[in-house]
């Protein structure tokens, strides 16, 4: 993933021919050294759960050490997810359901290991499916892919009688860290249950089963347990595949409901202080109005009449400081109006009309 994105594209379910948005375009693919091959359980049963592992050594030299893999019916490029043939991811191995995961190789390692659970198709018969890589080069402008050979999947009808996993039982794929486990497993046909747990590549352990209950222990960094159970019954035993548990830090998670909930509570928030804010602005506002006695400003307001002499002023006008002389205590001189008096009344008292 070099003229790809140097980061990757991240974990999703996709088509291996994803054209520019996986690989640069297409023709300019090179082909990996590396070589990729697929693992499966000795039985496979309709409609019940298995797993399939994704073993990648030789892995060449890369800048960014991240490699994609993707689980695919065909290498035709269209149609080539595994659910066209019927089959439900349940556990990727990131935790998540997609046919697509992207990993890093530690350096100075080649080889990784990655499994799939799948629950199979429900009717028997024959499926094939088939790994796929890409990964950036070591100053390669290309991306570099390779396939591995297709692994013909042999589906059978499980028994009657046949102690199994109920259809509708779904393995935890991730857990917190510092919080154990508690797992109930969901069957058919069951009396009797061995449980083991096993940190990979180590020797596994024998788990205390109550009424189809187990604890596995918390895990104290993150990492990955596996674990698997033998069923026993009136038919014969059966072994589940090893079931990946992958132990994370807790992020900040959130559905996409909460995050609308908290965008619309952050919204009317920051509205209510806008709205404190602007009537905290308008009381002060009138305030400076009523002391100074200065005109609000407010396109809204009625215009401002010319100040007129009335007994009973209409309420609601903002009064207007007047800068007309006090008339006498004896009255108006003689002969002259009120409007005489705005004008002039203050040459009167400075006798300029005596």
């Amino acid at each position: 993933m070099t003229s790809a994105k140097s980061g990757g594209e991240g974990d999703d379910i996709r088509s291996m021919q994803c054209g520019g948005s996986c690989h640069s375009d297409p023709a300019l693919n090179a082909t990996s050294a590396a070589t990729i091959s697929i693992e499966q359980p000795s039985s496979n049963w309709a409609g019940l759960l298995t797993t399939v592992t994704v073993n990648i050594t030789d892995f060449p030299e890369s800048e960014t050490r991240i490699v994609g893999v993707f689980l695919l019916i065909n290498d035709q490029g269209a149609k080539d997810t595994p659910q066209y043939d019927g089959w439900t991811i349940v556990a990727d191995p990131n935790g998540g359901v997609v046919n697509y995961i992207e990993t890093r190789v530690a350096n100075g390692e080649d080889s990784i290991s990655v499994t799939w659970t799948l629950k199979a198709p429900n009717s028997a018969g024959s499926y094939d499916l088939l790994a796929s890589i890409q990964h950036g080069g070591s100053g390669n402008s290309a991306s570099i892919h390779g396939n591995s050979l297709p692994i013909s999947f042999e589906i059978l009808e499980p028994p009657e009688d046949l102690p199994r996993l109920a259809s509708d039982f779904i393995p935890p794929s991730t857990r917190s860290l510092n919080q154990a486990t508690i797992i109930t497993l969901q069957t058919e046909d069951v009396t009797d249950y061995i449980v083991e747990m096993r940190v990979p590549g180590a020797q596994s352990v024998i788990l205390e089963v109550v009424d189809g209950s187990f604890t596995i222990p918390s895990a104290i960094n993150p990492g990955s347990i596996e674990w698997r159970a033998t069923l026993s019954g009136v038919g014969p035993d059966q072994q589940t595949p090893w079931f990946t548990l992958i132990a994370v830090e807790e992020g900040w998670q959130a559905d996409r409901l909460e995050l609308y909930l908290q965008s619309f509570a952050l919204m009317f928030l920051l509205l209510g202080l806008v709205l404190v804010s602007n009537r905290k602005q308008g009381a002060e506002k009138i305030d400076l109005v009523g002391t100074l006695g200065l005109p609000e400003s407010n396109t809204n307001q009625q215009p401002i009449l010319p100040l007129q002499a009335t007994e009973n002023p209409t309420v609601g006008v903002i009064p207007v400081v007047s800068t007309v002389p006090q008339v006498p205590s004896e009255g108006l001189p003689e002969g002259w109006t009120m409007e005489q008096w705005q004008h002039f009344g203050e040459q009167y008292l400075q006798g300029g009309f005596r």
